[in-house]
């Protein structure tokens, strides 16, 4: 990616905390046994397929692709198993996007913790405002991959 369109994906990114606990090993193990059935094997493969399409628009420094790809890949990962979302999440993903998100997802497993937005610059205010309950949590692309992320559970 050329480094404005790098600049821009970074600036373009948005992530929230929703708090709550969630069992990922439960999500995780209903996600797997759903994956024996064919039809949830064909949403992975076309998640495998979202991902290989976004590296491609990145490379092609069409960072604007995110947000759809995102949107696309939370629609499909929410149907693979049932502690994936909940009606809190579907509802704070629907005031994103109805203030300007072009996409986002869930970090994790599913249930609870962070979500990721992709909020074009000049909507960043809307979504702050729609999402006013949760914080948001400022942060970076770095190449060297996740460091430690959070120490104090009190500060959230």
């Amino acid at each position: 990616m050329a480094p404005e369109s790098y600049r821009k994906l970074d600036d373009n990114l948005m992530m929230f905390y929703l708090g709550g606990v969630h069992s990922a090993s439960e999500i995780l193990k209903e996600q797997t046994q759903n994956i024996q059935f064919m039809d949830k094997a064909k949403v992975q493969q076309r998640m495998c397929d979202i991902a290989r399409s976004l590296k491609e628009e990145l490379q092609k420094n069409n960072v604007d692709a995110m947000g759809a790809l995102l949107n696309d890949n939370w629609m499909l990962k929410k149907s693979l198993a049932s502690g994936i979302s909940n009606p809190l999440i579907d509802e704070i993903y629907a005031k994103a996007m109805c203030a300007g998100a072009t996409g986002g997802k869930l970090l994790g497993a599913g249930g609870a913790g962070f979500m990721l937005f992709y909020v074009p610059e000049d909507r960043h205010e809307f979504v702050r405002k729609a999402l006013s309950d949760l914080r948001e949590l400022k942060f970076e692309m770095d190449n060297s991959g996740s460091s430690i992320v959070m120490t104090d559970r009190d500060s959230i």
